[in-house]
């Protein structure tokens, strides 16, 4: 498993909409297109099956955690919990926008398939998933 793939996913499984954006932003809090709630953060943590920096209530408003900015922070966090995923190879924009178009696919495969989504990863064949 990749872990920037998982955080792609993460965060796809805790935004509202579809169809599923593609961002070139890795600002943490652009990424949930609006304002971010605690059930979104808990859905991120419940995807990649670790505990991530608690939110910080202030004024009616939930915000990041001082110093958990960016998506590289979540990568982190997923790799020190995961320590069988790989970490980015660059940690480009670019790359950023390259998992989050690889768990959107994945998604739609494993939805089309009848299966979990962590069935499919990058190496995996249609045939293996439709076979």
């Amino acid at each position: 498993m990749r872990a920037l793939d998982e955080v792609a996913a993460a965060i796809q499984f805790a935004r509202p909409c579809r169809p599923v954006p593609i961002l070139s932003s890795v600002q943490l809090d652009e990424q949930f297109l609006g304002p971010l709630a605690l059930p979104q953060w808990q859905a991120v943590q419940q995807w990649l099956e670790c505990p991530l920096p608690a939110l910080e209530f202030a004024g009616g408003h939930w915000f990041l955690p001082e110093g958990f900015t960016t998506i590289w922070d979540v990568v982190d966090v997923a790799l020190v919990a995961h320590r069988d995923w790989l970490p980015p190879d660059l940690g480009t924009v670019a790359e950023w926008r390259n998992a989050q178009i690889f768990a959107a696919l994945r998604q739609c495969l494993a939805r089309a398939a009848g299966v979990k989504p962590s069935t499919a990863n990058r190496t995996t064949r249609l045939s293996d998933l439709f076979g």
